[in-house]
Order: structure tokens, then sequence, then C-alpha cells
């Protein structure tokens, strides 16, 4: 199953120090498995956490940004748990039509590495 649909664009606004972004609008993402996500406007998301040495060969922008957005998101609320997330993320990607390699390098990177994000997202809720 796949994400079903996206809202449109997000609008993002970048903060000063080239990491952070906020959402300037209202996002809904549609996910046949999770159910619809409602991202508010003012939500700060860093995007795509690639390493800088990495990010020659895949953006932390591009055609996978709405998933990007999507997966900070699930991990913000952790309303779901992580592996449901990173699934999320898969299946949005695939949607977005993110050729099969890249896909599968950010998800099994996700997978390796995501705990700390979801560690310190964690944090933030308590």
């Amino acid at each position: 199953m796949l994400t079903d649909s996206f809202s449109g664009e997000p609008l993002l606004k970048p903060h000063a120090d080239g990491v952070l972004w906020t959402l300037e609008n209202t996002f809904v993402i549609h996910d046949n498995v999770l159910g619809s996500m409602m991202i508010p406007k003012g939500f700060v998301t860093d995007l795509g956490s690639i390493p800088k040495i990495f990010q020659n060969i895949i953006s932390p922008e591009g055609r996978p940004l709405r998933a990007y957005l999507g997966h900070d998101y699930l991990y913000a609320m952790q309303e779901f748990t992580r592996a449901e997330s990173d699934a999320c993320l898969l299946r949005m990607m695939k949607s977005l039509n993110v050729g099969l390699i890249e896909r599968w390098i950010i998800y099994i990177a996700v997978r390796f590495g995501g705990w700390i994000a979801w560690n310190e997202d964690a944090k933030k809720l308590k």
C-alpha cells in the first residue's frame, strides 16, 4: 500500500542557520496505512537529515521533500512506532516516484541512524 495523496506543495521558509525550515502553510498527507496527518503551519523541520558529505549524492530537499516533511512530523509526534514511521517514509518516497536505489538508501540510513532523532524528539514531548 502506498501513501494515497499529498495536499499540494508545502511552503517552507528557511531559517538563518541553513538547516531548519518552517512550514508556512498547513500540509496534509494521507497514508493508506497510518491515515491522514495534518502538519500544522509553523512546524519546524530539517527536511532530509543527510550528512553534508553525502549531499552531492542524495539531496536533503528535492523529490523526497514531502516525504521528509511527513517523516519529521511522525517522529515529532511519536503517535506510531519508529518502524511504522520509517515504513511510511518508504511508502511516501515510492508515491513521489523517488528512484528505487535512492529511496532504499534513505530508508536503510533512517533505520540505522534514525534512533538518535527519535530519542531527541521523545525528550521534547516530556
